[in-house]
């Protein structure tokens, strides 16, 4: 049987102690037993107090807690050592899992940092995409008023080529009217003086002076020519080239204005003389001054006796005499088609009546 002492005396030899308790020998025990130890003070002897104290190695019931604690004690550091392993491993874990959420979150700020920047560049680009709107927006406006001054302004051409047209087609009938005004008058004349001027007899003195071969040859050395311009149409519709002036003369037209020193190279978009005649005659505006020198050149031939200037009739047509045999130009030109028709044809005219027709065949430029 053992037993736990919880009061030993000290100088007593204790028998080996194992790792979890101290142990006491039989013999040890029964030492104790039979010692008698007095452990009453001597102020207790004398006061009579009885001595209540336990002798040294009774069992006195309690327990010893030193073994206890000892174990305890190794638990608690089996526990503590567990408890710090543990701890570490808690703490790696956290270590790792702070270490993988830091991750996360620099992925993230990385990813907001990216998103930012696409938002900031996808608002410079709407930025960027509104001035270009707004910017074609306003062009679209100057395009809409550009396209509408655009508009009127080949409206007031129109307007103007039509009043052109007016305009050239009442000086053609001012000139048809001048002309017949002189006709009428010279006829006037000539009729008056005929009435004034009695008929000459017929003697024979008169015979005689009069030479038939005379006669003859003067009959035989005049020529006269009649033309008709009449130009005929795509869709076959005739249009005739009435009250047109026109000009016989001995000069073609090119010859002519080229003495003149009117240049076809102020005129890049030109090709010849015929055309230049024919669009200056059409929209004159846009030639100021060309068809004036045109005509200037022309009735300068006829005021030399090179040449003579006729009208055609409402039908397009006209007949000249007295001229005599030889090479000569018909030089006009009309309002006819889109912007005109030119002729500069040379004829040759025999001692007899001559005839030609003027058509788009032998023009020397239409459009």
């Amino acid at each position: 049987m053992f037993l736990y002492c919880s009061s030993c005396e000290k100088n007593a030899s204790l028998p080996a102690q194992d790792s979890n308790a101290t142990l006491l020998s039989e013999d040890h025990l029964v030492q104790k037993l039979t010692q008698k130890t007095t452990t009453q003070s001597v102020s207790d002897v004398i006061s009579g107090t009885p001595n209540t104290a336990t002798p040294a190695g009774f069992f006195d019931g309690s327990i010893p807690t030193d073994n206890i604690n000892s174990k305890d004690s190794t638990y608690t550091a089996a526990t503590s050592v567990l408890t710090e392993i543990d701890a570490e491993d808690a703490l790696r874990d956290l270590e790792d899992t702070a270490a993988y959420h830091q991750k996360n979150i620099d992925k993230l700020r990385k990813i907001i940092f990216i998103k930012d920047e696409k938002v900031l560049s996808l608002k410079q680009q709407n930025a960027s995409l509104e001035k270009r709107v707004n910017s074609l927006q306003d062009q679209i406006e100057k395009l809409k008023l550009q396209s509408e001054f655009d508009r009127f302004k080949e409206e007031k051409e129109l307007i103007n080529i039509k009043v052109d047209g007016l305009k050239g087609k009442f000086s053609e009938k001012a000139d048809y009217i001048s002309a017949l005004d002189e006709q009428s008058k010279s006829l006037s004349v000539k009729l008056d003086n005929s009435r004034e001027q009695s008929s000459p007899e017929f003697t024979e003195d008169f015979i005689k002076f009069v030479d038939p071969s005379d006669i003859s040859q003067k009959t035989s050395s005049e020529s006269s020519l009649q033309f008709d311009a009449v130009v005929t149409s795509l869709n076959g519709k005739s249009k005739e080239a009435f009250y047109t002036e026109f000009f016989i003369l001995e000069k073609d037209l090119e010859q002519l204005l080229l003495s003149k020193k009117l240049n076809l190279s102020d005129f890049p978009k030109i090709s010849s003389f015929s055309e230049l005649f024919a669009r200056a005659r059409k929209t004159p505006f846009s030639y100021p001054e060309v068809l004036k020198k045109i005509r200037a050149a022309l009735l300068e031939e006829v005021s030399n006796n090179r040449g003579i200037r006729v009208r055609t009739d409402i039908n397009g047509s006209a007949s000249v005499s007295n001229l005599q045999p030889s090479t000569y130009f018909i030089i006009g030109s009309a309002s006819l088609g889109k912007v005109g028709v030119t002729w500069n044809l040379p004829v040759e005219l025999d001692a007899e009546s001559n005839k030609v027709s003027l058509t788009l065949s032998n023009a020397s430029w239409s459009e």
